[in-house]
């Protein structure tokens, strides 16, 4: 895990259910969103999506995952 500043992490090499419920609920209380490579954005809630820059939101893939089971079905298939 790499903390960038105030508004940035990123985890490399992660997996598994708890890590997965950790991630899910960090998204949850921090308000924050998922980026995947290749352009694809998770968010906690639907209308969580409405915050999204809007180049996020017209060109990317937006998926609305509130659990780590989703979270990992959303990263499987992007």
């Amino acid at each position: 895990m790499y903390v960038k500043g105030e508004s940035s992490i990123t985890i490399n090499h992660f997996g598994g259910d708890v890590i997965m419920n950790v991630i899910s609920e960090m998204l949850r209380r921090l308000g924050a969103v998922l980026i995947l490579p290749g352009g694809t954005v998770i968010v906690d809630r639907d209308d969580d999506r409405y915050h999204l820059p809007s180049y996020m939101r017209d060109e990317w893939s937006v998926v609305v995952a509130p659990s780590g089971a989703e979270i990992t079905r959303a990263i499987r298939a992007s």
